[in-house]
Formats: structure tokens, sequence, C-alpha cells
């Protein structure tokens, strides 16, 4: 008898272990990355290259699907927050 398999189980196919691989090459190479730049660019340029790329991203992103980031909604506080330990983090990261 065939057991149904609930979607949350299954394995993934191959294109989600494709994109898996790649993006853990990608996460990983990150810090090799920023050390093999280190020479000619400063780390903090390089946090603000990396996140003002990333800015870029989700805007493009947000506009595509119809999502609105400046809605008044109740979440700039603990959006600030999330931010600023977010660049908090990079910055000790590049740093070190």
């Amino acid at each position: 008898m065939k057991q149904d398999v609930s979607p949350a189980s299954r394995p993934l196919d191959g294109i989600a272990t494709a994109l898996t691989i790649a993006l853990c090459l990608s996460w990983g190479f990150n810090q090799v990355a920023i050390k093999l730049a280190l020479p000619d660019i400063p780390p903090l340029i390089q946090a603000a290259f990396r996140s003002t790329i990333g800015a870029l991203i989700v805007v493009v992103w947000a506009r595509s699907r119809g999502v609105k980031l400046m809605d008044s909604d109740g979440t700039l506080g603990p959006g600030l927050l999330a931010g600023g330990l977010f660049a908090l983090e990079f910055i000790l990261i590049f740093a070190a």
C-alpha cells in the first residue's frame, strides 16, 4: 500500500537541491571574498556596497510583487532596531 507523502516531508527535487548547494557555496565563499578584497576595499565600504545592492534587490522584488514597504503599520521601531542590530553584526564581521 502506497503512503501519502506530505509536502513538508517529500524529498527535494533536482532544482531545489542545486539551489541549496549554490546558496551554501555562495554563503560559504562570502568570508573568503571579504578577506580577498581587504587589501583594495576597506571593510565598511564592502559592507556598504553589499547592503546597498541588497536593499535595491528588496525594493525591486517588493515593487514587482506590489508590496508596499513604507506603510504605517507600527513596525518602524522594531524594524529600526532589527536594522541597527544587523548593521552592528556586519560592522563586527567586516572588522574581524
